[in-house]
């Protein structure tokens, strides 16, 4: 028995003979119920609209979205422009190319959907169906798709998508093709960084040569030998630093928070965090300035654009540039206060993703751990809590007398700086006492 409650309501109802879509068969494939119900149907909309009595629809381009209110039911309705076989066999993914055919004809049975009325049957022109089950996604045409490298990378895309994988005679298969790529891919890629487990497909891409196909900057790196060191840096960090039992239950709380927040591209800190760590050395190659998003034009310098960065995370990555020239220690030793002062003040907001990144670059990162987890402790209950100081002392009754805000805002750093050394007091009296000397000093 084809055990679906929606699909028994829509024999009921006669809306048969229809198909249920590739999406829908997929996910019975899977799981052996349907979240997303869509149906191919082979007569004119506006003739099937004539069959639905009591519901509410729309029309949404060319798509009917039926509602069975009662049922809690969300109907898609497509009109076959195409024989299904015909149409089955121009998609270009196994997940893609299977449909289930729904009738009252009974010779090609092969489970019962309705009363032994409506009948249902595979409708698999390509034999997909057991490479579905078995969680892979594989190309339908591989001598099709073998020049396409831009459906490559959209199949790795949906590949960590939906967690499926690849088979090994795909993969070998996929090796010895010569792609080209006539699309933008920059999305797909983005997509795959968006994954935990996203060295394995990268590494897919780059061993395929999409990845230099695609941005040329790869190629350059390569030429100086400074891409593979990013890209075992990406997974370590996925292997490593991502593993929840890595660090102390507080400091990996505070790494997730961080690693959620949102650039204004439309990317999170996990993506712009992975690129920076592929990416680490590109500046070498580029002329990229460390200190401003400002790109010098010269070739490979179009870092930011070719990844659609925006002004705050082009900042990001400057930064990231700033933190491999710049830092000459190690976390293998401890800061003094005025080092670890120093160096919050310098990348302010960005401090634990740099610090992630000098973990990463470390050659002993299980001895280094300790001191990154004492960092970021200091630089969250400490250095944070001190820079609050600056809205708070604008409520304090201050005899600022002729005291510009600029010649204010240096003396507001100097008491910050006392306080996070310890040689000032973190309370009202102690910070407008010590102000009001300085100002008078001043």
């Amino acid at each position: 028995m084809f055990n679906i409650d929606e699909i028994k309501l829509l024999c009921d109802k006669d809306f048969g003979p229809f198909y249920l879509s590739p999406k829908s068969t997929y996910e019975y494939i899977l799981y052996g119920d349907i979240d997303y119900f869509e149906i191919l149907i082979e007569e004119p909309l506006h003739d099937w609209i004539g069959k639905l009595k009591y519901v509410e629809y729309k029309i949404d381009e060319e798509d009917l979205i039926v509602y069975f209110r009662d049922e809690l039911f969300e109907l898609h309705v497509k009109t076959l422009k195409d024989p299904i076989n015909v149409y089955l066999d121009g998609f270009d993914f196994n997940i893609d190319g299977v449909a289930i055919r729904v009738s009252d004809e009974t010779k090609h049975k092969t489970f019962a959907c309705y009363q032994e009325k409506y009948c249902a049957s595979w409708v698999d022109p390509n034999n997909l169906r057991v490479s579905i089950k078995d969680g892979l996604i594989k190309p339908i045409h591989l001598d099709i798709i073998s020049t396409c490298g831009d459906k490559i990378f959209k199949m790795l895309s949906k590949m960590v998508d939906l967690k499926l994988d690849l088979d090994k005679d795909t993969i070998d298969a996929l090796k010895l093709n010569s792609y080209h790529i006539s699309k933008d891919v920059k999305p797909y890629f983005l997509n795959i960084l968006n994954y935990r487990n996203s060295y394995h497909y990268i590494n897919l891409l780059d061993e395929l040569g999409l990845l230099s196909q695609a941005f040329p900057l790869v190629t350059s790196m390569k030429n100086r030998s400074i891409w593979y060191e990013g890209l075992d840096h990406l997974k370590t960090f996925e292997n490593l630093i991502l593993r929840s039992d890595f660090f102390s239950d507080g400091i990996y709380r505070i790494l997730q928070e961080t690693l959620m927040y949102d650039f204004d591209c439309g990317l999170n800190k996990l993506q712009m965090l992975k690129i920076s760590i592929l990416f680490y050395r590109a500046h070498e190659v580029m002329l990229l300035k460390y200190n401003s998003p400002e790109r010098y034009e010269q070739p490979y310098t179009q870092f930011c654009d070719q990844f659609g960065f925006k002004e705050e995370a082009c900042r990001y990555y400057s930064l990231i540039i700033k933190c491999s020239q710049k830092i000459d220690f190690s976390l293998n030793h401890s800061l003094s206060l005025k080092e670890q002062y120093d160096f919050f003040e310098s990348y302010e907001d960005y401090t634990i993703d740099v610090l992630l990144l000098l973990l990463i670059q470390g050659n002993q990162i299980t001895s280094e751990v300790e001191t990154f987890e004492y960092l970021v402790q200091i630089y969250q209950s400490k250095y944070l809590e001190i820079q609050s100081i600056n809205s708070e002392i604008t409520t304090m009754d201050i005899e600022r007398h002729d005291l510009s805000d600029v010649n204010l805002t240096l003396l507001i750093e100097e008491v910050k700086e006392k306080i996070f050394f310890g040689n000032l007091r973190y309370n009202r009296k102690s910070i407008i006492g010590y102000l009001q000397k300085l100002i008078e000093q001043s």
